[in-house]
């Protein structure tokens, strides 16, 4: 978690989750400006140029980056979503109570102590992800509009 207030343009072989915990972010991808309110969120494809734009107000934001790889079945889920990520290059996520108390959880089990808090942490990233890529499978029309995740 780390305050977002600017940054240069970079890009990922990853793709990069930012969750806005506090205040407003507002990120360039490519040409187009997209604003990010508290409890929204943005999922960023690989290899998408983006930057942090300083905007007045300083915003705490999540971020985590990953990749995505066949499972244990060999279900190759990259493979299963790859022609929607190549009608767009980001997708944003409007304010989820779900996606907020799972991410929520997933940090206080990062510094937690308590028997079992690695493996319960394991679990809600999997419903995280789950969540995430579950929505993006079932939009029809993958541009670069938001879509409710409650």
């Amino acid at each position: 978690i780390g305050t977002k207030t600017g940054s240069s343009t970079h890009s990922h072989g990853l793709f990069e989750y930012h969750f806005v915990m506090k205040g407003d972010a507002l990120i360039k991808i490519g040409d187009k400006k997209v604003s990010l309110s508290e409890n929204s969120s943005i999922l960023i494809y690989p290899d998408t140029f983006h930057n942090f734009i300083k905007n007045g107000c300083d915003a705490d934001v999540l971020s985590l980056s990953f990749s995505l790889k066949k499972n244990r079945n060999g279900t190759d889920y990259y493979k299963s979503i790859q022609n929607k990520l190549l009608c767009s290059a980001y997708l944003v996520i409007a304010e989820s109570s779900l996606l907020k108390d799972l991410i929520l959880s997933i940090v206080s089990n990062v510094y937690s102590e308590k028997l079992f808090a690695f493996e319960e942490m394991r679990s809600l990233l999997v419903l995280f992800f789950t969540n995430i890529f579950s929505k993006l499978t079932e939009t029809k029309d993958i541009d670069k509009n938001p879509l409710n995740t409650q």
